[in-house]
């Protein structure tokens, strides 16, 4: 199993539905990926970092930093590193 965990400081708010809906599709029998995306500053990063802690564990999880990657075509080989 791979983990990767940054820690927080507290915990989001508001994001109970979001949260749950991520949790549950990677409960699912076979997810590949789930990609949070959105505009800059929404909280996808900290609702990402609740997912892993809620999953407690219990799931294979890997952090995949995409921030710097600027080119769509270039997420595939980043993710594969």
């Amino acid at each position: 199993m791979v983990a990767s965990r940054r820690r927080r400081s507290c915990r989001i708010y508001g994001r109970d539905a979001d949260l749950a809906r991520v949790v549950g599709l990677l409960r699912q029998d076979a997810p590949a990926l789930v990609t949070i995306s959105g505009r800059g500053g929404v909280g996808k990063t900290a609702l990402a970092q609740e997912v892993v802690r809620a999953l407690g564990g219990d799931e294979p999880t890997t952090w995949v930093p995409l921030a710097g990657v600027t080119e769509h075509e270039l997420v595939v080989s980043e993710m594969a590193t």
